[in-house]
């Protein structure tokens, strides 16, 4: 029920901030559209450091859901964005892996710079604040010699309920076609303290993706 209505509010919130934009706007000017693609989630932080003999890696995973934009002025935009975000991290040591599997649903509000150029190619620059709501989280072993050792557990009761952070990036808008490429900075921690302390994990990730934009 806290996570409904944790859900509820943030819809609230995101479409609250859509009306203003639009009654801001000039006339015309708000479009919307879908984009996708992949990302490469890691973690920050010194209690998520690979123990020794292992490897931090990246967890790849999918990124997309849908956008509401707000031509402000030929140069300057509003954004605002509903993501399925897949994050983590996992270690590697030779065939064994053990990975964190956070998914999340993100509400980015960026803001975007337009540098004015002839043609139909656009690039932009933007950045902003987001926030996460935490869908799922599961720890996994694979590659152990022992099938025992082999499994996948829920610890969402570990991790908080909410992510915080900025997101910054570059695009480029071919008329009605979009690409972007971001780096998403956790900045609160996204696990509960623990009877060893308080973790200071916070998420980090480099995602691009691809979109296509309708006018309104």
């Amino acid at each position: 029920m806290k996570k409904v209505l944790l859900i509820a509010a943030s819809l609230v919130l995101v479409f609250a901030f859509a009306a203003m934009a639009q009654d801001a706007a000039p006339a015309g000017k708000m479009y919307y559209g879908l984009k996708a693609g992949l990302g490469m989630a890691n973690a920050s932080g010194d209690s998520v450091e690979a123990p020794a003999g292992w490897d931090k890696k990246a967890r790849m995973g999918f990124a997309g859901g849908g956008v509401i934009g707000f031509d402000l002025s030929p140069t300057f935009k509003a954004q605002i964005e509903a993501l399925y975000m897949m994050k983590g991290v996992k270690y590697e040591n030779g065939d064994i892996t053990e990975s964190i599997k956070n998914d999340y649903l993100e509400f980015p509000v960026t803001f975007h710079f337009v540098p004015a150029m002839n043609g139909n190619v656009k690039p932009r620059f933007f950045a902003g604040p987001y926030l996460g709501l935490l869908l799922s989280s599961k720890y996994k072993q694979e590659g152990y010699a022992d099938d025992s050792s082999n499994y996948e557990i829920d610890i969402k009761d570990q991790m908080k309920s909410t992510e915080f952070g900025a997101t910054f990036g570059a695009g480029v808008d071919i008329n009605a076609l979009t690409f972007d490429l971001r780096y998403d900075l956790g900045l609160s921690k996204i696990m509960k303290e623990t009877a060893d302390g308080q973790s200071d994990a916070k998420s980090t990730g480099i995602y691009a993706m691809i979109g296509w934009r309708l006018g309104m």
